[in-house]
């Protein structure tokens, strides 16, 4: 449940952000008008399912059938012979799966949850914009189009920690 509730809280993080920059630009709200709208829908699953889990009391009703299955197989010694190793590999098994499950969460923790190739894109597209608005805003009226220096891009390196200080520029 904690891993779900980080990810509700990370949704709710990023549709705020998003809500936010689009306030200010409507290009940029109907640019992401469509990852919010998916943001918000997974949003409304996660917070369903973990209502799902606390009304019914799932985690303590699992931990009780756990227990049950566990003195079932302890009060009999053949059973503890055939299936004690079970239960040690099954757990040993699951906490190699939560370890997987935090590694793949912190990767698909980019912001909207890309997978990387579209995250690239993303990526590759926002520093094409910006070449485009510093090339037109530092060149002077009718010159020709040139590539501008290197130093005069704001480029993505910059901009990473904008999600934490509320900037956008990353996206325009």
């Amino acid at each position: 449940m904690d891993s779900m509730g980080r990810r509700i809280k990370d949704n709710q993080d990023l549709i705020a952000f998003y809500e936010t920059a689009g306030k200010s630009d409507k290009e940029v709200e109907i640019r992401y008008a469509a990852r919010v709208k998916g943001l918000y829908n997974g949003l409304k699953n996660l917070q369903g399912k973990l209502e799902g889990l606390q009304k019914y009391d799932l985690l303590t009703r699992k931990a009780a059938q756990e227990k049950e299955i566990l003195d079932w197989i302890a009060a009999d010694p053949a059973r503890t012979a055939k299936y004690a190793k079970s239960w040690t590999n099954l757990n040993a098994f699951i906490e190699r799966q939560k370890a997987f499950a935090a590694r793949s969460e912190a990767l698909n923790g980019v912001p909207g949850r890309l997978d990387h190739p579209r995250g690239a894109h993303t990526l590759v597209r926002a520093v094409e914009e910006l070449q485009k608005q510093t090339k037109n805003a530092t060149r002077p009226s009718g010159a020709e189009p040139s590539q501008p220096a290197a130093e005069h891009l704001p480029w993505p390196s910059a901009a990473i920690s904008s999600p934490s200080t509320g900037s956008f520029e990353v996206d325009r």
